[in-house]
């Protein structure tokens, strides 16, 4: 799990995918997710569900191919 994953409750507690934002400073399991209000909530990594990944570290590398 990264900065940038998409990211929903496994328990089902919520559906709509939240954007990760930061990982605790001192208690490194627990993964900060950007609340709809603008909050920062810290929930353990077990408890969540990656349905979209980060597309950062593909900006790193060259593009290749045509864009059409």
């Amino acid at each position: 799990m990264q900065i940038g994953d998409l990211v929903v409750s496994a328990r089902g507690l919520w559906g709509s995918p939240r954007l990760v934002v930061e990982t605790h400073n001192t208690a490194k399991a627990l993964i900060g997710i950007l609340w709809p209000d603008g909050q920062t909530k810290y929930v353990h990594y077990k408890h969540l569900k990656v349905v979209s990944t980060s597309q950062l570290e593909t900006l790193d590398k060259p593009l290749t191919g045509s864009p059409l």
